[in-house]
C-alpha cells in the first residue's frame, strides 16, 4: 500500500524486483533497438541514425505504462521468467547484429533468430499482451 502512494511521486524510482526486471526488459528493447538504428536507420526509412533512435526509443511514458501492467496485472512468478526469457533473445539479437558489417544480409538471418528465440519464450495472458500493447 505505501507503494502505491508512493508511485505518483516518482515512478522512475520503483526499488521493487519486478520494477528492476520490467527495467532491464525495457531497456534491453532500447539497446537492440540503438544497434538495429547504427546500421539499418536508411533501410528502415529514417532520415537519420539520430531520428530512427528518437522513434524507437521506449519513452518515460511508454516505460510507465508497461511498469504498471506489471505491477498490477501480473506477478513476478509469472512474469520473471518471461521477462528474462526476452531479455536473452534481446541479448543474442544483440551479439548477433554487431557480429557482422552493415551491409551483411546476415542481419535477416538474425532477424530471424531474434523471432525464433521470442516464439520460444513463455507467452503472457492474452489480457497482459492486450494491456503491453496499449503501452506502444
Amino acid at each position: 500500500m505505501r507503494l502505491r502512494l508512493l508511485l505518483p511521486l516518482s515512478l522512475t524510482l520503483l526499488t521493487t524486483a519486478c520494477g528492476d526486471i520490467v527495467d532491464e526488459w525495457i531497456d534491453s528493447r532500447d539497446n537492440s533497438a540503438a544497434v538495429r538504428c547504427s546500421c539499418n536507420w536508411q533501410v528502415l526509412g529514417f532520415a537519420s541514425e539520430g531520428s530512427c533512435n528518437e522513434t524507437s526509443e521506449v519513452t518515460d511514458e511508454q516505460r510507465n505504462c508497461l511498469e504498471r501492467v506489471f505491477r498490477e496485472q501480473s506477478s513476478e512468478d509469472v512474469s520473471d521468467p518471461i521477462l528474462n526469457c526476452r531479455i536473452d533473445a534481446e541479448a543474442a539479437f544483440q551479439d548477433c547484429l554487431t557480429t557482422e558489417t552493415c551491409t551483411d544480409l546476415a542481419h535477416v538471418e538474425c532477424q530471424n533468430a531474434y523471432l525464433t528465440d521470442l516464439r520460444g519464450c513463455p507467452q503472457f495472458s492474452d489480457e497482459v499482451d492486450a494491456a503491453l500493447v496499449k503501452c506502444e
